[in-house]
């Protein structure tokens, strides 16, 4: 969780590029360690801070990759934000129909 702590930090201290090798650290952690709930934390939090960037198209991307882990996972709480960051991504992509699928 220090891995994922330090990327938010960065994050929201405007250090965008630290923040995304940090994100992308904590996920290939956590693939490392085979943790496939820190993997999905890792991916969501990958796919908001690429919406945040404007890569709306990468942000859905992720968030497809972070539905299916959270849902294999059990996690609901993941599957919410995940739900979340897609309806941003597709709003972002002006893609507003497809939100309420």
């Amino acid at each position: 969780d220090l891995a994922r702590a330090t990327a938010t930090f960065l994050q929201e201290t405007g250090r965008l590029e630290e923040a995304q090798a940090q994100f992308e650290r904590h996920l290939a952690l956590a693939r490392q360690m085979g943790d496939r709930d820190a993997e999905a934390a890792a991916t969501i939090n990958l796919a908001s801070h690429a919406w945040m960037r404007g890569r709306h198209e990468e942000a859905l991307s992720l968030c497809e990759r972070g539905l299916e882990l959270a849902r294999g996972c059990g996690n609901s709480r993941w599957e919410a934000n995940v739900v979340l960051a897609r309806g941003n991504a597709l709003y972002g992509l002006g893609e507003h129909a497809r939100e309420k699928e």
